[in-house]
């Protein structure tokens, strides 16, 4: 391939990429394989008022929540990572900034030397001199076409983009704590009624007990009784092993050790669902979920790159000086005649460079397109989440209305076959399956309930930390 076509093909490739670059800067929007649906699919009961702070916890009204929220985010240690990681981007973008301006260095110093004289035809004696020297010496690189603004513009970008990841970082951890702090108080309530039922399992034994002393029943029905007792029991192990777990993920969530969280093993009861408001239009996500604008940023970034890396095309301008003072006696070294200076514009352009640049520009490209393709997949699963997330939360809803609905008719079942049982109408075994049902049920209405708060927790999440 000739020179004049190789440059014909840089000038095609470099006026593609400068197009790229200014659609992924100027409008992101526009980067989308598709466009984003104009609303979410959401039932008519969900268009409700509600508060539009990001501070979506509060909504339930937990003050421990809150209070455990307000820690973590203080203390833990993902969160100060990704602090630190703003702070190391600022300064990476501080220094490309730098190189706006010259950069001046002082030297000073002594020397003594000795001149041979024996390289002469002539031998002459050798000749020893020395002198004191004081001088600043100057390097500034013109920013003749852009070239360290472009740079810049892609450390800021950067920088940006850490900002995005940091409020990625809280979104997660607010999150994960607020699920973890639900699922313990799930676990809490659930072990409440696994101690009630243990108690009811003791009426009942007392009741088998009675109609055996009677004669009325055999003594199958008071074995089977103790076996119901010892079954509840049975789940007690592994309930408070979950409680346990749960304190322990709050903990390391808050940067503490579990003991300073023992005051978390006191049950409370699980907050009510907060009324759900109207979402907003999705492409209203480009504006709000970290990961899409950490994405955009670095899209950003990557265009800045590439304008970079086609500037190395055109020629740099460097100017070097300097300014000094040099003497024999050091008496001397401040006088008219002792200072030296020098300037040196130095004008520089690669002609040939084996095809590097067209190999560093084709890589900018190919970086660029990848974060584009990038962005999309960013802003695709970003739909989807909030999509399943609703679903979520609407089919959690639905089902804790119909477990609700159950739990009151296995509660009339069980009193209706211990009436019967009482009356000899019935067998034993009849109870103890209601008795087991009505256990179930109640387990299964918590849990649903937890379900519809995880749900809430990921559309907020989903949404960038609420809406």
């Amino acid at each position: 391939m000739g020179i004049t076509e190789t440059l014909k093909n840089t000038i095609i490739a470099s006026a593609l990429l400068g197009s790229l670059s200014a659609i992924a800067a100027d409008n992101p929007e526009s980067m989308l394989r598709d466009s984003l649906p104009e609303a979410w699919q959401m039932t008519q009961a969900h268009y409700q008022t509600t508060p539009t702070a990001d501070r979506w916890w509060e909504q339930f009204n937990d003050t421990t929540l809150t209070s455990l929220i307000r820690r973590a985010v203080d203390n833990n240690f993902n969160v100060l990572t990704a602090m630190k990681r703003i702070q190391m981007a600022k300064q990476v973008w501080r220094q490309a900034k730098a190189a706006y301006y010259p950069q001046f260095a002082l030297s000073a110093g002594w020397q003594k030397q000795q001149e041979s004289g024996m390289t002469l035809i002539d031998h002459e004696h050798a000749m020893t001199s020395s002198c004191f020297n004081l001088g600043i010496d100057m390097n500034w690189e013109v920013d003749l076409f852009g070239k360290i603004t472009a740079q810049a513009k892609a450390e800021k970008s950067a920088y940006e983009a850490s900002i995005a990841d940091y409020d990625g970082v809280l979104v997660s951890l607010c999150s994960d704590l607020a699920r973890a702090y639900f699922d313990l108080r799930v676990a809490q309530q659930q072990l409440e009624i696994l101690k009630q039922h243990m108690a009811s399992d003791l009426e009942l034994q007392k009741l088998a007990d009675t109609r055996f002393d009677c004669g009325l029943v055999p003594e199958l029905d008071v074995v089977q009784a103790r076996l119901l007792i010892q079954t509840t029991q049975n789940q007690l192990p592994s309930m408070k092993s979950r409680i346990a777990t749960d304190i322990n993920a709050i903990a390391l969530l808050c940067g503490l050790y579990p003991e300073s969280l023992v005051w978390l093993a006191t049950p409370a009861p699980l907050p009510d669902v907060p009324p759900m408001g109207n979402i907003g239009v999705p492409a209203d996500l480009l504006r709000r979920r970290p990961d899409v604008v950490a994405a955009e940023k670095q899209v950003a970034q990557y265009a800045a790159l590439a304008g970079v890396a086609k500037k190395d095309w055109l020629p740099s301008l460097a100017i070097t000086g300097s300014i000094g003072t040099s003497a024999r006696e050091f008496s001397d070294l401040f006088s008219k005649q002792s200072f030296t200076w020098q300037i040196a514009p130095t004008l520089s352009w690669t002609i040939f460079d084996g095809m590097a640049r067209d190999a560093r520009i084709a890589e900018a490209k190919l970086q660029l397109e990848a974060g584009i393709e990038e962005y999309n997949l960013t802003v695709m699963t970003a739909v989807q989440e909030t999509d399943n997330a609703i679903i979520s939360l609407e089919t959690a809803q639905q089902e804790t209305r119909m477990l609700e609905a159950a739990n009151k008719n296995e509660a009339k079942v069980l009193e209706l076959r211990i009436n019967s049982y009482t009356q000899g109408l019935c067998e034993f075994q009849d109870v103890l399956d209601a008795q087991i049902n009505l256990l179930e049920s109640q387990n299964s209405i918590i849990q649903s309930e937890g379900n519809e708060l995880d749900a809430l927790i990921t559309l907020y999440s989903a949404l960038g930390g609420g809406f």
